[in-house]
């Protein structure tokens, strides 16, 4: 593990949680009415059904991250590394946001397949805390069930280092 890899890791993870905090609140903004109680458990399961796989898929981005830029730092055939391993962590971050809205729209179509005459906002109004539970448990569970689908996805856009063979 290199200070390096380390240190660009760490920021790459602070950087993207400030961001899908800052993404989330303005979602809430545009979605959500002003009148309404955004303090019941109802609203608190619904931004976890938001973070929660975040963070999952960050987790499978960061370490994908890290092994990175440690492939790209050692690699004598990469000519700039900085705009390199730029590169390919803002490809990373940006399928982690991907995965995230993807995970959470599959959700909410098989929620309207199944419960077609419920809506986000009167469930949020009325706090209906068990269809927000329901909801956050398929959410995570179909986060965790297509995690390695996402790691393996990541480890194509991974760099190869091209190693001399000699006879």
């Amino acid at each position: 593990m290199d200070k390096q890899s380390l240190f660009f890791t760490v920021l790459v993870g602070i950087i993207s949680l400030i961001l899908a905090l800052g993404l989330l609140q303005i979602f809430i903004n545009k979605k959500i009415k002003n009148d309404l109680n955004t303090r019941t458990w109802a609203f608190l399961m619904w931004q976890l059904s938001w973070i929660i796989p975040f963070f999952i898929f960050l987790k499978i981005a960061l370490l994908i991250t890290e092994n990175t830029i440690e492939t790209v730092i050692y690699s004598n055939t990469i000519q700039n590394t900085f705009f390199y391993s730029v590169s390919k962590i803002l490809l990373y971050i940006g399928f982690t946001f991907l995965y995230t809205v993807f995970v959470n729209k599959t959700i909410d179509l098989l929620d309207k397949f199944f419960f077609s005459k419920s809506d986000m906002l009167i469930e949020l109004e009325n706090n209906n805390t068990i269809y927000f539970a329901l909801k956050l448990i398929l959410v995570i569970g179909f986060t965790l069930s297509i995690s390695t689908v996402f790691e393996h996805f990541l480890n194509w856009f991974v760099p190869s280092i091209e190693t001399p063979f000699y006879h």
